[in-house]
């Protein structure tokens, strides 16, 4: 099983990042709003982190045939 995973019945869900941990809720709004934008099921996409203008940010990532696929989920610091 990937890091920042757990295991539920019928998917994965996305562990709280530590620099998360006072908003566990609104990490999960935002893991959920990623989930929607990408329309893909919750057994797809790893979280990921991307450095953008030397700002990190969390990524759901999934392969889409060939391809890899990312879905901005929040900022690293929220």
């Amino acid at each position: 099983m990937a890091p920042g995973k757990d295991e539920t019945e019928d998917a994965v869900a996305v562990n709280t990042p530590e620099e998360w941990a006072d908003d566990k809720d609104e990490w999960d709004e935002k893991v959920e709003e990623a989930y929607e934008a990408a329309v893909i099921s919750h057994s797809k996409g790893t979280l990921t982190m991307k450095t953008i203008n030397d700002r990190e940010y969390y990524y759901l990532q999934w392969r889409d045939g060939g391809r890899v696929t990312s879905q901005y989920v929040a900022p690293v610091s929220p």
